[in-house]
């Protein structure tokens, strides 16, 4: 048997294994609502990239534009298409996170890089407590 079959093997195997021990609260999403919670997820990695490159040419007036752009106004564009599927512990989780982006934008005015750096490792402590707890599912239709 030649590596790249071996190789092949293992992934799979491991891919299979991972997702029978994985302990995480599933959460089944009709499949539109997946795919914008999953853009959400990806709209809060690119505004940590985009807060991370302002604060490292400490321009506070871009970090706060790209944290706004994540706060509680953004996030009730789409709460009321996705609550009812969010178990309430992510729903928490969720709206701290806003919160925080949110608190984030204000706190710029001091333009103190060391607090906004604690702050965004707090949020991306919420970001990752999310990932442990929660797994989405696309729905499969009746």
């Amino acid at each position: 048997m030649n590596l790249r079959w071996i190789t092949l093997l293992t992934c799979t195997l491991t891919a299979f294994q991972s997702h029978a021990e994985d302990a995480r609260t599933p959460v089944p999403l009709p499949a539109a609502e997946h795919q914008l919670v999953l853009g959400e997820m990806r709209g809060f990695l690119e505004t940590v990239e985009a807060i991370t490159t302002a604060l490292a040419r400490n321009d506070f007036d871009s970090v706060a534009q790209h944290a706004k752009k994540a706060g509680m106004a953004e996030a009730r564009k789409a709460m009321p298409r996705l609550r009812p599927y969010m178990p309430e512990g992510f729903r928490q989780l969720g709206h701290a996170t806003h919160q925080a982006f949110d608190q984030l934008a204000l706190d710029t005015e001091l333009e103190d890089t060391r607090q906004s750096l604690q702050q965004l490792g707090e949020i991306l402590s919420r970001c990752t407590a999310c990932h442990q707890a929660y797994r989405f599912e696309t729905q499969q239709k009746k």
